[in-house]
Parts: C-alpha cells; sequence; structure tokens
C-alpha cells in the first residue's frame, strides 16, 4: 500500500493503550502520528530514575499478560522476546498487621497449602472453589470485553443478560469473598487487586 493514499490517524497519549493501537493501526496499514505531553512514553506505566535508581510509577506485573500477548502476536512479534516478559514465583509477599504471611503463587496446589497453613482447611477449601467460581467469570468476561459494544442498548442484549447472570454485578466483593473464607487476612489476600487500574 503506498503510504501517500494510506489512512492518518492521530493518538492522544503514549500509555499502554495509545501504544497499543498505534501499533495495531500501523501494522494494518495507518500512517499514525502519537502525541504525548510527558517527555518519555509509558503513561502510567512508565519509569523515572532518580539518584541512580529506577522507580516504576504504575504496574510492576500484570494479571492478565494474554492481552499483551495478543496484540504482540496481531503485528507477528513475540511480546515476550520484545519486552522481557518473565513469569514471577512468588508474585508477592502479604504480611499481616494480625499475623503471618503468604506468599502468593499461580501455582494451584502450591497456593492452597499455604492458605491451609496460615487459615486452616476451611479457607483453603473456600480457596478451591473460588477459583473455581472465578475462572468461569474470567471466561465470561473475556467474551465480554473482545465483542464490540456499539450500542447503549447493548446492556440489554441476551448476550448481556447472560453474562450478568455469571458476573453479578450486583454482588459485592466483600460478599462474594464472605462465602468463601472466614479469616480476614485470607479476604483481604483475595480483594487487594480490585484496586489495580486493569493492568
Amino acid at each position: 500500500m503506498s503510504t501517500d493514499n494510506a489512512p492518518t490517524a492521530i493518538i492522544v497519549g503514549s500509555g499502554p493503550g495509545g501504544l497499543a493501537s498505534a501499533l495495531l493501526l500501523a501494522h494494518s496499514g495507518v500512517k499514525v502520528t502519537v502525541l504525548e505531553k510527558a517527555e518519555v512514553v509509558g503513561g502510567r506505566t512508565r519509569l523515572f530514575e532518580k539518584d541512580g535508581y529506577t522507580f516504576d510509577r504504575g504496574p510492576t506485573f500484570f494479571h492478565y499478560p494474554e492481552v499483551i500477548e495478543q496484540i504482540f502476536q496481531a503485528i507477528g512479534r513475540d511480546a515476550h522476546k520484545e519486552l522481557g516478559l518473565m513469569p514471577l514465583d512468588p508474585m508477592y509477599r502479604l504480611v499481616f498487621g494480625a499475623g503471618g504471611h503468604i506468599d502468593a503463587t499461580s501455582d494451584l496446589e502450591q497456593m492452597t497449602e499455604r492458605i491451609r497453613e496460615l487459615a486452616g482447611d476451611k479457607n483453603a477449601d473456600g480457596f478451591k472453589s473460588y477459583v473455581k467460581q472465578n475462572r468461569k467469570k474470567l471466561d465470561f468476561s473475556k467474551q465480554c470485553l473482545q465483542t464490540p459494544w456499539s450500542s447503549p442498548l447493548d446492556v440489554f442484549s441476551k448476550r448481556a443478560l447472560r453474562v450478568a447472570t455469571i458476573l453479578k454485578p450486583w454482588s459485592s466483593v466483600a460478599g462474594d469473598l464472605a462465602k468463601h473464607f472466614d479469616d480476614e487476612r485470607i479476604r483481604l489476600a483475595m480483594s487487594f487487586q480490585t484496586k489495580y487500574l486493569g493492568m
């Protein structure tokens, strides 16, 4: 395609969304200009340096790297090679004011045992049921997020109502956690992630 006749796009902001949009559009033949008010790209995920140290302004790990992998795959690249993504294990350590700590891992059997050691059988069993329930929610969330919602009326579609019966947007995270866990430390361990900015 001749660049003279190529469609053009201006993207305001070089955060993750702006950069992803620019990659996908440019790969499809659109001539893209990205505008950024800061001196460096990255938006909420950019870095800053002070006294020889580098700090993250935003997320240091991703809960859902599949999105990044899909974007890079769409442009014929490997996100792991381009970005140096690597699994963290443990992902983090939570130290509780009420006593004890837990090292979070994506290995479900290990995580179940760590919860059992900290908070007993009931909470370990609750973790298994919580993961099972939320995997189902994740599958339905993916369907929602990966399907266009082009009209406000789409929220009343059969698809939206079916998804709502699984996601239960009228229920609270705290109420859901109370059904699975009776130890406040485990409830905290399973809920603080809801405060993240979608990374």
